[in-house]
C-alpha cells in the first residue's frame, strides 16, 4: 500500500510540476505576442504623416492641387495613395508611410481639356487654379469639428465650388462614428457635417 501511495503521489508531483510549466510556457508566449504587437504599433505610428506624403508629391508636380488622399495598407506595408491634377495631368502616387520613398507613380492627360474655350461659360475651369488652403489646414478645420483618425481626404467639385470632403473615425461617444466634414476649399468654412452611425 505504501508503495501505491508513494507511485500516486509521485504522479501528482510530476503532473503538477508539468502542468505548471506549461502555464509558465503559456505566460511567456502571451508576453512575446504582446512585445510583438507592441514593437508591430510603434513601428506603424513611426514614418511620415499625410501632410508630409504629399509635399513629397506636390514637390513632383508642377501647380499641383490634391484630389485625394488617403492610408492603405498594400501587400503588408503601410502606404499612401495620393491623387494630384494640374491643368495638364491627373497623378497618381503611392509613397511608402514608413520612409517617404515614392513607390508608383503614374501620368495621363486629362480628359476633355479644350485649349480655348469658345461661347458658353468661359470660366468653367477658373475655380481649379485659385488659391486653395492645404490639407493641413483642412485637416485641422475637420478636427476641430470633429476629433478623431483621419482616413480619408478628397478635393471635389460640388455645385461649382472646390470642397474638401475629409473623412474621420470619431470615438468621442465610446461608438466609433464615421464623420465626414466639407470644407469650402478656398475660404476653410465648414459647409457641413455628416455623421454615419
Amino acid at each position: 500500500m505504501k508503495i501505491f501511495t508513494a507511485a500516486i503521489a509521485g504522479a501528482v508531483l510530476i503532473g503538477g510540476i508539468s502542468v505548471g510549466a506549461e502555464a509558465l510556457k503559456n505566460e511567456d508566449t502571451k508576453e512575446n505576442l504582446k512585445q510583438v504587437q507592441v514593437a508591430t504599433t510603434s513601428k506603424e505610428e513611426a514614418g511620415i504623416t499625410l501632410s508630409e506624403a504629399s509635399d513629397i508629391v506636390l514637390a513632383k508636380v508642377e501647380n499641383g492641387v490634391i484630389k485625394e488622399a488617403e492610408k492603405d495598407r498594400e501587400n503588408g506595408r503601410l502606404v499612401y495613395e495620393i491623387e494630384v491634377k494640374n491643368d495638364q495631368y491627373e497623378f497618381d502616387f503611392k509613397v511608402d508611410a514608413s520612409n517617404g520613398e515614392i513607390i508608383k507613380e503614374e501620368r495621363e492627360e486629362r480628359d476633355g481639356k479644350k485649349a480655348s474655350v469658345t461661347g458658353g461659360n468661359e470660366n468653367a475651369d477658373a475655380g481649379e487654379n485659385e488659391a486653395v488652403i492645404s490639407i493641413d489646414e483642412a485637416i485641422g478645420i475637420a478636427k476641430k469639428e470633429a476629433p478623431g483618425k483621419l482616413e480619408d481626404i478628397e478635393l471635389e467639385r460640388e455645385n461649382g465650388k472646390l470642397v474638401y470632403e475629409v473623412e474621420i473615425e470619431n470615438f468621442e461617444n465610446g461608438d466609433d462614428e464615421d464623420v465626414t466634414v466639407y470644407i469650402d476649399a478656398i475660404t476653410g468654412k465648414v459647409l457641413y457635417v455628416e455623421w454615419d452611425d
